[in-house]
Formats: C-alpha cells, structure tokens, sequence
C-alpha cells in the first residue's frame, strides 16, 4: 500500500512538473515565433511598431521615450516571464545606460559630484551586470595605463605585464604583436617619407616627379597599403 501510494504521488508530481513544463514551453515558443515575425516579416505589425519605435532623434528623452513604448508593446505580445527572459537583463542595461549619459551630459552638475553619482549608479547594478561593465570600460583604461608607462620610459616587459595582469595573457599577446605591426609600420613610412622627400627635391621635372613616387610606393608597400600611403600623402603623413 505505502509503495503504491508513494508510486501514485510521484506520478501525480511528475504530471503537475509536465503540465508546468508544457506551459513555459509553449510561452517559449510562442515568444520566439513572434521573435522570429518582428524581425522577419515586413507585414507584420510587432516588426512595424518596432521600426517606428527604432526611430528617435538621438537625445536621451527620444531614447527614454522609444524604450517605454517598446515595453509596452512587449506587454501585449508577452507575459511577465517571458518578458523578464528575453528581454529583462537588456532593459536594465538600457535604464542604467540612459541614467548614466544623462549625468554626462548634466553641465550644472561639478565634476566632484558628477563622478560620485555615476559611481553610485553603477554601485546599485546587480553583479552581473556591474562586471560587464567594469568589462566594457578595462581596455581604455588599459590604454591610458599604458600611454602613461611608456611616457615614463617603462620598458616593453613592464607594458606586457601590466597588460596581463588587466586582461590575461592572451590579451596582452595580441596587443604585444598589434604593437609590433605598428611601429613596423610606422618605421616603414617614414622610409618612404625620406625616399619621397629626397625625390621631391631632385629638380626632375613635375610627371617625372610623381612617376617616381609611384614606382617608390609601388616597391615598398602592397596595393591596400599604397592607399593608406596615398591618404597619409594627401594629410601630410
């Protein structure tokens, strides 16, 4: 008898578990239906209100109101859990996103201030989304720490390092090599430059001038790297 009723409630449980299930998963569906409608059929009215909706003059009261009117065309397709899955960690990012260039661009506010309010904002983020932030603003940070050692005559090694220490070894290698490419670059180019300054004051005439300066280009450099030379040539390098 115990074995059969213990039986019976784990099937009834089991059931109530697939009923909950089939539930969800039909909201799931239904959700990534209309997903697939509002960004694919161009009758389809979700995917018309949402072009009207992408169309704002670019200021944060054109951006604040443009998010309201999509949450609220969410809430006639969609039910809060669905809501809260495809799109909650999205509109908390753009609610705090939003807050945040309002106090940038808030010119009565003292830079004192200004800062303490933008570090409160991000104070009361949820972790997840304090990290990826902290995440999006390393690699400029990671820049300036950079420009400031080497201004400070801190050999490559320290540069590798500190990199490593902010974004991990892989990151710092392809920084390293990025680096590398560049100075190759830049010592290429001024080359050329002095090759190119030193025909420019041969006194051969102007058509022979610039058909030297080409065969120059054309030896030293590929084809997309010659336009790059080109628009240097034309800015002054």
């Amino acid at each position: 008898g115990d074995g059969r009723g213990a039986t019976g409630a784990a099937l009834a449980d089991a059931e109530r578990r697939m009923a909950s299930f089939e539930v969800e998963h039909a909201d799931a569906t239904r959700a990534l239906g209309l997903a697939e409608l509002a960004t694919g059929d161009a009758d389809d009215e979700v995917a018309r209100r949402n072009r009207e909706l992408d169309e704002h003059d670019g200021s944060v009261a054109g951006m604040r109101q443009s998010l309201e009117e999509r949450r609220a065309l969410r809430d006639q397709w969609f039910s809060a859990a669905t809501r809260e899955a495809f799109f909650g960690f999205r509109d908390r990012y753009a609610d705090f996103a939003l807050q945040r260039r309002a106090l940038l661009e808030n010119e009565q506010l003292e830079p004192a201030e200004k800062q303490a309010r933008l570090e409160a904002l991000e104070a009361g983020l949820p972790e997840d989304m304090r990290e990826m932030v902290r995440a999006s603003r390393r690699p400029s940070e990671v820049a300036e720490a950079v420009r400031q050692l080497r201004e400070q005559g801190a050999p490559e090694a320290r540069v590798y390092q500190y990199r490593e220490q902010r974004l991990g070894a892989e990151a710092a290698e392809r920084l390293g090599e990025l680096d590398r490419r560049r100075e190759a670059w830049r010592e290429r180019y001024q080359a050329y430059q002095a090759q190119r300054r030193a025909i420019e004051d041969s006194g051969l005439a102007e058509e022979d001038r610039e058909d030297a300066i080409q065969r120059l280009r054309a030896s030293l450099f590929d084809e997309a790297e010659q336009r790059r030379v080109r628009a240097l040539d034309r800015i002054g390098g």
